[in-house]
C-alpha cells in the first residue's frame, strides 16, 4: 500500500521536528558533544513525525538509530540509513519461518549530515543512490550558498531512484541563537537550459 507525502507536508515535519530539537535541552560538556545530540533530537522527532504519517497498522515501518521500535521484529534499530520508512509484511502461518518480519518495499531513505564540507556531503549522500525506494532525502547544514552547495550532488541525484529531496537547515551549532528555518529542494525542479537542477519548493 502506497501513501503519497506531498512535499508541503514534508516540509511542515521537517520544521516540526527542528523546532522540537530546539527546544530540547543540550546534553554534553564539549560543543562537538551537544551538536551531535543537537542533531540525535532532530532525527528523534522527524522519527516520530513520520511515525505519525506512516504506521505500523497500515503495514509500515520507520527505522531509526537509537530507536528501539522495530528491534523485537527486525533485530535492529537502524536499517541501512539514518532514518527509513519501509512496507512490510510477516510470512504467514502454514510456511517455514512463519511469523518472521520482511521488507517488501522502501518508501523512505533519510541520511543527515551537517559537516559543512562538499565532500562529507557527498560522502552521505551517495548512499541514497544505493537504495531502491520511492522516496529520498539529504538533510545538510546551511552554507553561504544552498545552490553552489547542492550543485555537486546533482551528479549523483540525476541516478537515483524515485523522487530525490535536500533539507536545508542552520548548523546545529545556530539552532539556540538563529530562527529555526528548513529550505527544500527537490532534484528535477527546475531547468537550466534544459538540464535539470536543483528548484527550491518553499
Amino acid at each position: 500500500m502506497s501513501r503519497a507525502l506531498p512535499a508541503q507536508q514534508l516540509a511542515e515535519l521537517l520544521s516540526t521536528a527542528l523546532a522540537g530539537a530546539c527546544e530540547d535541552a543540550d546534553r554534553g560538556a564539549k560543543l562537538g558533544n551537544i551538536h551531535y545530540n543537537r542533531s540525535r533530537n532532530f532525527l528523534r522527532h522527524l522519527t516520530a513525525g513520520f511515525r505519525a504519517v506512516y504506521s505500523k497498522a497500515d503495514g509500515f515501518n520507520v527505522f531509526a538509530g537509537g530507536d528501539h521500535d522495530n528491534r523485537r521484529d527486525f533485530n535492529r534499530n537502524e536499517y541501512l540509513y539514518d532514518l527509513s520508512v519501509y512496507e512490510c509484511g510477516r510470512v504467514p502461518e502454514g510456511y517455514w519461518g512463519a511469523g518472521l518480519s520482511y521488507v517488501r518495499r522502501a518508501v523512505w531513505q533519510v541520511e543527515s549530515e551537517f559537516e559543512r564540507t562538499r565532500r562529507a556531503a557527498m560522502a552521505d549522500f551517495n548512499k541514497l543512490v544505493l537504495g531502491s525506494g520511492d522516496n529520498k532525502l539529504f538533510v545538510c547544514s546551511r552554507t553561504k550558498s544552498e545552490e553552489a552547495f547542492l550543485e555537486p550532488l546533482g551528479f549523483p541525484a540525476a541516478h537515483a531512484t524515485g523522487r530525490v529531496y535536500a533539507a536545508v537547515l542552520p548548523h546545529p551549532a545556530k539552532w539556540k541563537t538563529t530562527s529555526p528555518f528548513v529550505h527544500l529542494w527537490q532534484w528535477g525542479g527546475d531547468e537550466i537550459n534544459g538540464v535539470k537542477s536543483w528548484g527550491r519548493l518553499d
